[in-house]
C-alpha cells in the first residue's frame, strides 16, 4: 500500500467576491483511494504559533480540490505561510509540500512573496485594455472610448500576413487613425513566425517587417504610443507541417526572440514587450527551459534568456487553472504587466468577441511624458537647470543634454535639478532632459531651455603683503633668507614670486636653494603652500596665507633687488607688474 502523492498545481487565491482565502491543487494517491486535500497555514514560517488546519472532503483520486482556509482572522497585508499535503480514506497521508507564502489583500493586486509567484488581476483597481486584429473588421472607436476604453493593442502583423502579399493586418492602419482621433492609446504587436529549420537572420528580417509597419500606422520614427509587443506562441495553424514553434528546439526559439529583441530595440530605441501563454510556456515549451524548483535554468540549457522582457501573459479564466483571474508563475517571470484574462469578451463598438486585458498600470507599459517645467539660471560659469518631477508610477530618473549629446544620467524620479558645468562663456547652448522608466524607455522629446552665460571679466588679483622677516638679505648666517607672508583679494589658479622681472613670466623666480628661471613653472607644481614660492594649483582661495621664502642667491648684486608676486585668475589671467 502506497501513501498519497504530494499535492500538484498549487496554488492560492482570494476568491471572486475578494473576501476569503483558498487554496487549490490536485490531489492522486497510487492505489485509487479517496483522498482529500489538507493545508496547514500560520503567520509563522516555523509553524510555532497560531497554527490553524482546513481541508477538503474525500474526493476521487487525480481531482482538483479547492479548500477555503478558516479558523483565522485574515486582515489586509498580512503575510501568511502555508503548506499541505493529502490524505486517503484509510488515513495515510503523503509528506508535507515545500512551505509557501502570501500577503493577503482582500482586494487590490494579489502577489505572494514566496514561490510559487502568484499574481492575481483585481478588477477594481486594474483597468481594462483590448486588442484588436481585422478580424474584428471596421471598429468603432467614439463608442469604445466612451465605453471607459482607453487603451488598446492593435495587430501589426498576424498569422495570416502570408494571405494580404505579406503586407500585415489589412486593418492596422486605419485602427491606428481612427483609435487616435477618438482618444484612444495604443500599440503594435506581431505575431512572431520563427522559420524552420533555424535562421537567426530571420529574427533580423521579421523585425524590419514590423519595424516598417509600425511607422506605416504611426508616421516615420515613430512605434505607437505603447510599449510594442512580440507574440510568441503555438503557430501550427499558420506555419508548413514541420515548419512550427514546436519544430524549434526550446533554445533556438529563444535565441530567435532574444535576436528579434535586441535588434528591434537597437533599431527603435524602444523597449520590446513579449506575449505569450502560460499553457505554451510552461506545457508545451519545457517552461522556457526554466527551472521553478531550482530557480535556475534546466539542465543542460541556458535557460530563459528573455525573461527580463516586459510581459504580457495568457491564461483564460474559465480555465480551473486561471479561475479568479490568478496568473500561476512562467518560465522565471515574477511579475506580469498585462494579463489576458478572457479571448470571448463583448465590447461597444466591436463585433464579435474580443480579448479582455487587465494592466497592472497604463505608466509601465508607456514611455514616460516629456518632461514640463524646465528653467534654467547660472552663476556666471555653471549652469543649473530646473524642472518639474515626472509623477509617474516607474520612473527611475532623467538623462541630461547639452546641445543635444547626452551628458550624465541622475537616479530617482523625485530629483528636480541638475548643474552644468564649465560652460563655454558668451555662447547660446541648449540644455535638455528627458525622464526614464523601469524599462529604460525615456520621453519621447527633450524638455530644453536654452541659456547664455555672460562673458563676465574678473579683476586681476591683487596681493597684499602680511608680513616680511628680513627687508635686508646677506650671506650671513641667519641673514641668509627671508619670509614674505602675503594673501590674494580673489581666487587665484596660479602665482609666482620672482626678482627682478618685469612680468609674472620674467626674471628669477625665487626658490629656497637656488634661482629658477621662469621657464621652469611648469615643472615646480608642490603640494605645500607654506614652504614654496611656486604654486600651480586647482584654486587658492582668497584671504589663504602664502608664505615664499627667497634665498640671497637668488638675488642680483647687493643693493636694491625688486621682488614682486603675481597671480592668476580663475580666467586665466595674470596680475600686472608692480604687484610686490
Amino acid at each position: 500500500m502506497a501513501n498519497p502523492n504530494v499535492p500538484t498545481n498549487l496554488f492560492p487565491f482570494n476568491n471572486s467576491a475578494w473576501k476569503r482565502m483558498e487554496v487549490k491543487a490536485t490531489v492522486s494517491d497510487p492505489d485509487g483511494n479517496t483522498v482529500k486535500l489538507v493545508v496547514t497555514f500560520s503567520k509563522s514560517a516555523t509553524f510555532s504559533t497560531g497554527v490553524y488546519t482546513s481541508q477538503s472532503a474525500l474526493v476521487a483520486s487525480g481531482s482538483t480540490v479547492t479548500v477555503t482556509l478558516s479558523g483565522a482572522t485574515f486582515t489586509s497585508g498580512d503575510l501568511w505561510y502555508y503548506k499541505v499535503k493529502a490524505t486517503d480514506s484509510t488515513g495515510a497521508s503523503s509528506a508535507d509540500s515545500a512551505v509557501y507564502n502570501f500577503t493577503y489583500k482582500p482586494s487590490g493586486l494579489f502577489a505572494p512573496d514566496g514561490t510559487p509567484f502568484m499574481q492575481q488581476g483585481d478588477p477594481a483597481i486594474h483597468e481594462k485594455i483590448i486588442d484588436v486584429s481585422e478580424y474584428q473588421g471596421t471598429i468603432d472607436w467614439a463608442a469604445v472610448k466612451s465605453s471607459g476604453i482607453n487603451y488598446s493593442y492593435l495587430r501589426a502583423y498576424g498569422s495570416s500576413r502570408t494571405a494580404n502579399n505579406g503586407n500585415g493586418d489589412l486593418q492596422f492602419e486605419n485602427n491606428v487613425t481612427a483609435s487616435k482621433a477618438a482618444g484612444v492609446k495604443t500599440g503594435g504587436y506581431f505575431f512572431a513566425m520563427p522559420v524552420v529549420p533555424f535562421d537567426i537572420s530571420q529574427a533580423r528580417t521579421e523585425a524590419d517587417l514590423f519595424i516598417a509597419k509600425l511607422q506605416a500606422g504611426y508616421g516615420a520614427g515613430q512605434y505607437g504610443d505603447l510599449m510594442p509587443i512580440l507574440d510568441v506562441e503555438d503557430n501550427a495553424a499558420s506555419a508548413a507541417a514541420g515548419a512550427t514553434i514546436f519544430d524549434l528546439s526550446v533554445e533556438n526559439m529563444l535565441q530567435w526572440v532574444n535576436e528579434f529583441r535586441n535588434y528591434f530595440e537597437q533599431q527603435t530605441g524602444r523597449t520590446l514587450g513579449l506575449y505569450t501563454g502560460d499553457y505554451f510556456v510552461r506545457d508545451q515549451r519545457n517552461n522556457f527551459n526554466y527551472d521553478d524548483a531550482t530557480g535556475q535554468p534546466v539542465a543542460g540549457t541556458s535557460g530563459n534568456i528573455i525573461q527580463d522582457m516586459p510581459l504580457w501573459i495568457q491564461g483564460y479564466d474559465n480555465y480551473d487553472r486561471y479561475k479568479g483571474d490568478v496568473m500561476p508563475s512562467s518560465g522565471g517571470w515574477t511579475k506580469w504587466y498585462i494579463f489576458q484574462y478572457s479571448e470571448s469578451g463583448t465590447q461597444v463598438g466591436i463585433t464579435g468577441n474580443v480579448d479582455q486585458n487587465f494592466i497592472v498600470h497604463a505608466d509601465y507599459i508607456q514611455p514616460p511624458k516629456d518632461v514640463t517645467g524646465v528653467a534654467a539660471n547660472d552663476d556666471g560659469t555653471n549652469v543649473t537647470i530646473t524642472w518639474n518631477a515626472n509623477t509617474e508610477i516607474d520612473i527611475q530618473g532623467y538623462y541630461l543634454y547639452l546641445d543635444g549629446v547626452l551628458q550624465d544620467y541622475i537616479v530617482g524620479a523625485s530629483n528636480t535639478s541638475y548643474t552644468f558645468t564649465n560652460v563655454t562663456k558668451g555662447v547660446s547652448h541648449t540644455f535638455g532632459v528627458k525622464a526614464r522608466d523601469l524599462f529604460d524607455d525615456d520621453s519621447l522629446n527633450s524638455a530644453n531651455v536654452s541659456r547664455t552665460v555672460n562673458a563676465v571679466t574678473l579683476p586681476e588679483p591683487k596681493v597684499t603683503i602680511v608680513s616680511v622677516s628680513h627687508t635686508k638679505i646677506s650671506d650671513e648666517a641667519g641673514m641668509n633668507t627671508a619670509d614674505i607672508t602675503f594673501t590674494f583679494d580673489i581666487d587665484t589658479t596660479a602665482f609666482t614670486v620672482n626678482v627682478n622681472g618685469v612680468s609674472y613670466d620674467s626674471g628669477v623666480v625665487a626658490h629656497s636653494g637656488g634661482g629658477k628661471s621662469v621657464a621652469d613653472l611648469s615643472t615646480m607644481t608642490v603640494l605645500d603652500l607654506s614652504s614654496s614660492t611656486v604654486q600651480q594649483v586647482s584654486v587658492i582661495a582668497a584671504g589663504y596665507e602664502i608664505v615664499a621664502e627667497i634665498d640671497w642667491t637668488e638675488l642680483y648684486a647687493e643693493g636694491d633687488n625688486r621682488v614682486n608676486i603675481y597671480g592668476k585668475n580663475t580666467d586665466g589671467v595674470w596680475s600686472s607688474y608692480n604687484q610686490q
